[in-house]
């Protein structure tokens, strides 16, 4: 699967990556507050030039964090 600019580039960038980029920032740090990620024993990643650099599949392991 490619990696892509879904919000345009330059002088055209679309009006909702503003909107955007906060959704996917709150999801994460909802996710982060809640969660402990922590890779898959052993799960290996590899950096993916493409468009943008990314990197393959990244299996995670989500815990409960304690109370507090």
């Amino acid at each position: 699967m490619g990696r892509s600019s879904p919000f345009g580039d330059g002088n055209r960038k679309r009006i909702g990556e503003h909107f955007g980029t906060v959704e996917a920032l709150l999801a994460l740090g909802t996710l982060c507050a809640r969660r402990r990620l922590r890779p898959v024993p052993g799960a290996e990643v590899r950096p993916r030039p493409e468009k943008t650099l990314g990197t393959g599949p990244l299996p995670m392991l989500a815990h409960l964090r304690a109370p507090g």
